[in-house]
């Protein structure tokens, strides 16, 4: 839809939505779990930012997703995810959401690295230095 059909249509909402890392066998506790959004028509744009205590959480090597997006997107999106204290030497993070309401965390380390893959909870965040994910992305959805 154009921006002047999406108007005159009258979709329009804004809000705010928890940002919820899931990850098998991990728990987690957080200093902050905080995201928007502004919904015009077909596209939605949100932002969000999570961070972790420095206690109280458990990490496990399955793959780590963010859930909860305020509407699931109808197209394939991937973005660059900002990070800070976490456990090893990534270089890149991302977040990657198809046709649903849960993000998947990927990224690479290292120089020589092509390919981006999904990421484990005990690669990605460190149990007692307050890791922090923030990001924002604008996307598709019904």
């Amino acid at each position: 839809a154009s921006w002047s059909s999406a108007a005159s249509a009258g979709v329009y909402a804004r809000g705010v939505w928890t940002p919820t890392l899931v990850c098998a066998g991990c728990t987690f506790s957080y200093a902050q779990q905080s995201g928007t959004y502004v919904r015009i028509g077909d596209l939605v744009s949100v932002d969000y930012r999570i961070q972790l205590n420095t206690s109280g959480n458990t990490l496990a090597a399955n793959p780590l997703t963010i859930t909860a997006l305020p509407f699931a997107t109808t197209n394939d999106v991937v973005w660059d995810m900002n990070f800070f204290n976490t456990t090893t030497s990534y270089t890149k993070m991302t977040g990657r959401a198809s046709a649903a309401t849960t993000i998947v965390v990927g990224g690479m380390t290292g120089a020589g690295t092509s390919s981006i893959g999904v990421i484990n909870g005990n690669a990605a965040l460190h149990a007692t230095n307050g890791t922090i994910l923030w990001g924002m992305v604008t996307y598709a959805t019904n």
